[in-house]
């Protein structure tokens, strides 16, 4: 199988697994405010250039412009509001713009440092950019943060698979996963692309040649 095939599949599998992951850890973790989705597309760098075609239809986009519009303003003129930077970060994601998503939640971040609901949003915000290892990054920190955080672990597993390095420790997370989610599909569906990376030659390498990182804290 190429690797494009490889990646397609993941993203489809992507799809069926965080969306069950939020149904079914919504109520343990209500603070992860954002709906996963695995749309990848152009981010634009601030709300002054959304255009209501690409949020939707007629007075239904407009209107959701100009909810984004206010949470930004709110965000920016209230740099300390934890809850404002959320709110705009949540409506970024909803309208498939992870990338405008990153520069509130980085602000967040800085307000609340080890706020795991964060450092996992980072982490799909930056995996949904295909920057997966900012992705790793970020995912360790939410583990840092709150140990087998579900959807932590998910997209460190998911951004070993998408860059082909760390197969066993990929293995080892989607093994805790299933535990959690028995006869998940899209688990199975992982772990089938997960042997045929192995397959194609794929090596278990360190993202950093000296192990896990001690400012993130690992997740070992």
């Amino acid at each position: 199988m190429s690797s494009i095939v490889m990646k397609k599949n993941l993203g489809y599998a992507v799809i069926g697994l965080t969306v069950g992951l939020v149904c079914g850890f919504k109520a343990a973790n209500y603070g992860y405010r954002s709906e996963l989705n695995a749309n990848r597309t152009s981010a634009v760098n601030s709300a002054a250039s959304l255009n209501p075609n690409t949020v939707g239809n007629g007075q239904r986009g407009q209107a959701v412009i100009e909810q984004v519009q206010a949470s930004v303003e709110k965000a920016r003129t209230n740099p300390q509001n934890f809850d404002a930077q959320h709110e705009a970060a949540h409506l970024f994601t909803q309208i498939q713009r992870p990338d405008s998503a990153i520069e509130f939640l980085l602000k967040a971040q800085q307000i609340k440092p080890t706020d795991p609901d964060t450092l996992a949003e980072l982490a799909e915000a930056y995996y949904l950019t295909q920057k997966f290892d900012e992705s790793i990054k970020w995912a360790r920190r939410a583990l840092q943060a709150k140990p087998a955080f579900p959807i932590a672990n998910y997209y460190l597993m998911a951004s070993y698979i998408e860059t082909n390095q760390n197969l066993p420790e990929a293995e080892r997370i989607l093994a805790d996963l299933e535990a959690l989610r028995p006869g998940d599909r899209a688990l199975g569906e992982i772990r089938q692309l997960i042997q045929k990376a192995k397959l194609e030659g794929g090596k278990s390498k360190s993202v950093l040649a000296h192990g896990p990182e001690t400012e993130a804290g690992g997740r070992r």
